[in-house]
């Protein structure tokens, strides 16, 4: 508790600054596996030369300088009457967990901003969402994404596994609560107790486009969904990035699906402190998967 109690009284100033130090020299011999991996290999040229020059990044790339991922005071946090935390998300309230706190709130939307980034291969394609859409969100935490295209479509199936997050999507989708649906289940191959399979849930409903980001349940969802994703989705944005094997056979699920299939331009550096001793070549991996059918 005292430690914990003499961190807080560093400003935050000086701590970012010492997190940033530590950062650079924690993932020094990292940074420099992956220079080795990545040299004169054909398409990981850009990687080459960003990690050349910079420290190691979740996302590779330029892009990623227009921000100072330390820098998260000037992000304002709010509270409503209910003292319930909330950011303006593109002109839009954005609610938060209870247990979150103000300061994880700012690192949170930073992180946020930065994956969707107009150049970051997380940004979803939002122009692939035609007018008046049926959409469905699988694995929404704070609901960006959701937000960003609610004002266009005519439906949203937001699929939530969470409560915490559920309660603050509630808050957040309010306004639009007439064509919000939200979901608290999981995505699995079959419908269970606490799961459900995308083919059970639209067997009777119609679907244009999805979206998912289920923490490597992307397969599985893919997989109980045969019927949904062949018949009815025209479009989709699936993540890749969290098993090593997951672009691959995403995209070849898509494929048998029927679906054009390309991947988001970059890569992504998906390591943490808890697995940087484990992480290994290939290291970089595509991030989104994205299909598209000509419904003509």
């Amino acid at each position: 508790m005292l430690k914990k109690n003499f961190i807080r009284i560093i400003p935050k100033s000086i701590r970012n600054k010492a997190k940033k130090i530590f950062r650079n020299i924690k993932y020094h011999n990292l940074r420099q596996d992956i220079m080795n991996f990545t040299k004169g290999k054909i398409g990981y040229e850009d990687v080459y030369k960003f990690l050349k020059e910079n420290c190691i990044e979740l996302f590779p790339h330029d892009f990623i300088n227009k921000y100072d991922r330390y820098d998260t005071e000037t992000i304002k946090v709010f509270n409503d009457k209910k003292n319930r935390k909330y950011v303006l998300y593109n002109g839009k309230k954005m609610y938060f967990k209870k247990s979150m706190q103000s300061e994880e709130i700012q690192e949170y939307i930073m992180g946020t901003i930065i994956e969707q980034d107009e150049e970051s291969p997380h940004c979803y394609p939002l122009s692939d969402v035609q007018d008046k859409a049926i959409v469905a969100d699988f694995g929404v935490a704070e609901g960006c994404w959701g937000l960003s295209i609610i004002d266009k479509v005519s439906k949203l199936y937001i699929f939530e596994c969470d409560p915490e997050w559920c309660e603050a999507l509630q808050l957040t989708f309010k306004p639009w609560k007439d064509k919000v649906e939200i979901i608290n289940k999981y995505i699995d191959v079959k419908s269970g107790v606490d799961t459900v399979s995308v083919d059970d849930f639209f067997e009777n409903i119609d679907l244009d486009y999805a979206k998912a980001d289920i923490e490597g349940f992307e397969i599985p969802m893919l997989k109980g969904g045969k019927q949904t994703f062949t018949n009815k989705v025209s479009g989709c944005a699936i993540c890749t990035y969290h098993t090593i094997n997951a672009p691959h056979d995403i995209r070849s699920i898509l494929v048998d699906y029927g679906f054009s299939t390309h991947y988001s331009k970059g890569y992504m550096l998906p390591f943490s402190d808890a697995s940087m001793d484990t992480f290994r070549e290939p290291y970089l991996r595509e991030v989104l998967c994205i299909g598209k059918k000509n419904r003509a």
